[in-house]
């Protein structure tokens, strides 16, 4: 938050049933409003599932690692 400023609203694949109770505390001490996608709509969330896809077959399936930092410093790259 202190790089990008606080979000206004986080969405969320999953119903409030799955999400720490921890972590909606701290939204709601911050005024951040969780949004819930619809049930089996994962279009509704289509440009962080096409960033997984891409990330998952353009990075993670494509080298073989050796440390956190390396996955960090091609992920960076």
């Amino acid at each position: 938050m202190s790089w990008r400023g606080q979000p206004e609203a986080i969405r969320l694949n999953t119903g409030p049933e799955r999400i720490a109770e921890r972590f909606i505390t701290w939204c709601a001490e911050r005024a951040i409003e969780l949004r819930y996608i619809q049930p089996g709509k994962p279009d509704q969330i289509a440009s962080i599932e096409r960033f997984n896809r891409t990330y998952r077959t353009e990075v993670l399936n494509a080298y073989v690692f050796e440390s956190l930092d390396q996955v960090r410093e091609i992920s960076a790259e």
